[in-house]
């Protein structure tokens, strides 16, 4: 507001899921999300089971609600899917408890959604105690940091914040070229890599 008042020309890059009206750089976590489910879908997978890092949706970060509420419409508008959201109990050890029991009976039409490093490891090591094997027994979208060190490879979803900030840099330049030119926003989407 400060910036907009005394007409400094700025752009802001945004990866926290809130555009703004101002020019902005930002990620589509709602159709990211849905790209995402659409590729795990016509890959055969039915059953969908997102953990979360938050203990519930009032704690969750705002681009999470975001992805949360894409997921919920996605199973709710896909008759053939079943889906559910496991939220962090509080304790690691009962965090596990709880996907060792989905673990167990998941089959080769459950994936498994996460984005944390750790519940990526903890899922590849409840797979190897239950003998199943990503991708063909059952599925996984895990951490992008952690999928290129993954044999067989689990799906995940890279944002590219290094295009986020050229292009908000390009977009500086542009409102500096032309302050008065009607500010705009631009919106990028995560690669969902398999």
């Amino acid at each position: 507001d400060f910036m907009d008042d005394n007409l400094i020309p700025h752009v802001i890059a945004d990866i926290a899921g809130k555009p703004l009206d101002n020019n902005c750089v930002s990620i589509d976590y709602a159709k990211t999300t849905e790209n995402l489910l659409t590729h795990l879908f016509a890959n055969g997978y039915r059953e969908f089971i997102l953990v979360s890092n938050s203990t519930s949706r009032k704690l969750m970060p705002l681009f999470e609600r975001i992805e949360f509420d894409q997921f919920n419409d996605f199973i709710s508008s896909t008759p053939t899917t079943k889906g559910e959201i496991v939220y962090h109990a509080g304790s690691l050890s009962e965090d596990m408890a709880v996907l060792a029991e989905k673990v167990e009976i998941a089959t080769k039409s459950t994936v498994f959604i996460v984005e944390s490093r750790l519940f990526t490891m903890e899922l590849l090591k409840l797979f190897a105690l239950h003998s199943k094997t990503v991708s063909v027994d059952v599925g996984l979208v895990g951490s992008y940091l952690l999928s290129e060190y993954s044999e067989p490879k689990f799906i995940s979803v890279k944002y590219d914040f290094n295009k986020i900030g050229s292009d908000a840099v390009q977009l500086l330049n542009e409102v500096l070229d032309d302050q008065n030119a009607p500010k705009s926003k631009r919106v990028l989407t995560g690669d969902i890599l398999s």
